[in-house]
Parts: C-alpha cells; sequence; structure tokens
C-alpha cells in the first residue's frame, strides 16, 4: 500500500486535491461532532498525519499506516488488521476501500473490531460524477492512488448486508476537476449543486452505525393447575355394617 500512499500525497499536493481535502475535512468535523467514546481509528493515511485524528471527540484516536511519526500508529495491512476484536468506537475510511484489493474483507475486519453501536465513516469518489468522467477519458488512472470508484449506493448495501443503520449521507465537489476555477465559481457551483444534481457529485461521504440487537428470552406465564376429572362426583367413603 506504500505505492499508493505516496501516489496520493502527490494528489493531494495539487490544487485539485487540496480543494477535495478541504471539503472532507469540514464534513468530516461535522460526523465526528456525533462519535464519542474511548477509541477511534482512521485505516490509511489521507493528506496529513492529523488530519482527521484532530477532529476527533473520543478521548484516544490512532491511525494505521504504513509509516508514520508524528501519531500513535499501528503497523498493520486494512484487510487483516492487527486491532483486539470489539475494541473501537468509531471507525475512519477515507478512501480507503478505493486503494484495496480487496474492499469487502476491509468492511468484515472494521466490522469486527467495532464495538455494538459503534460508527463508521467513510469518504469516496463517486464513479458517476466528474471524477469518474475523467478517470474514463484519461489516459492513465486517474487518481493514480484508486484502484476503482465505488458508487455509494453500493457502500450503503454492503453495510447494511452487514446489519448497520445509514445515519447520513453527504455529497460533495461538483465543479469540473480541472485548474484555473476561481474560489467565487466554485462556492457557486458546490450550491447549485448539491441542489440541482446531487447524483453527480465528484465525492461522498457515509456516515453508517452498527447495530447489534440482543435477544431477550421470554419466560412462560404461570399456568394453574387443572383438576383431574373436573365436573365428577367425589366417591365417598362407605361405612360396612356387619
Amino acid at each position: 500500500m506504500n505505492d499508493h500512499r505516496s501516489s496520493a500525497e502527490r494528489w493531494l499536493g495539487t490544487a485539485l486535491g487540496k480543494r477535495i481535502l478541504n471539503q472532507e475535512k469540514d464534513l468530516v468535523d461535522l460526523a465526528l461532532a456525533q462519535v464519542f467514546g474511548p477509541q477511534l481509528l482512521q485505516i490509511g493515511r489521507w493528506g496529513d498525519e492529523g488530519a482527521f485524528l484532530s477532529l476527533s471527540r473520543t478521548r484516544r484516536s490512532a491511525l494505521i499506516d504504513s509509516a508514520s511519526r508524528h501519531v500513535p500508529c499501528i503497523h498493520s495491512s486494512p484487510e487483516q488488521l492487527a486491532v483486539a476484536t470489539h475494541s473501537v468506537d468509531a471507525v475512519l475510511l477515507p478512501h480507503t476501500l478505493e486503494r484495496s484489493c480487496a474492499p469487502h474483507q476491509v468492511l468484515r475486519e472494521v466490522d469486527r473490531l467495532l464495538v455494538g453501536d459503534g460508527h463508521v465513516i467513510i469518504l469516496g469518489l463517486n464513479p458517476t460524477g466528474p471524477m469518474g468522467l475523467r478517470r474514463v477519458l484519461s489516459r492513465k488512472k486517474f487518481p493514480e492512488h484508486c484502484l476503482a470508484l465505488i458508487r455509494m449506493r453500493r457502500i450503503e448495501d454492503w453495510l447494511k448486508l452487514l446489519g448497520y443503520e445509514i445515519r447520513g449521507t453527504k455529497r460533495f465537489c461538483f465543479a469540473w476537476p480541472m485548474k484555473g476555477l476561481k474560489a467565487a465559481h466554485l462556492e457557486k457551483i458546490e450550491s447549485l449543486g448539491s441542489r440541482c444534481w446531487p447524483v453527480l457529485a465528484g465525492g461522498y461521504m457515509v456516515h453508517a452505525q452498527k447495530r447489534v440487537y440482543g435477544m431477550t428470552p421470554i419466560r412462560p406465564t404461570a399456568r394453574s393447575r387443572q383438576r383431574v376429572g373436573t365436573g365428577l362426583a367425589e366417591p365417598t367413603a362407605r361405612k360396612m355394617h356387619d
């Protein structure tokens, strides 16, 4: 995953990458405002090492990445996480599924380590939006760090199959991924896009919560014992006369 991380760092250094990252940080900040507990885990570095972890409201936060220096880091594969089962309250996946060759397995690992009612926040690029169109038209893979773009609806379906409740979704980045767009123009396009053509967004965020329903045993009600031979005359003792 080192090659994907280095290509992602280069891409995030471009004007387009910075624009997307800033929008994502604002959205994740709003989502994490609803997430509390002892531990948040971010799987996969995206931007500065503390770009998202600094937004956490949990008491502790950590990053899983192949190389990290300044924040608590766990060196592990996203498909086989070296994390104890049911030990994490929230997981952030910033484009992690797109950079994995086995995104289903990553989600299964996330489900394993999350506590009951735990949260997962997923960032992705929309294959049917401007980012996906540029990927199709580009001579080389765009963005380079993404193995495959995944539709938001598919992410939601995967989560529902695992028993998650979708808490909210956000779409962003409606402007065409090109250079030279002025800030005022970008703001206008983003405002119009969110209201008029949301399905054509360049990126999305999905916030879901794990649901574990316990089984409550139903005790049988006490029943009064029925008398044997109800309604029959009871026999009486007879005296024997000599």
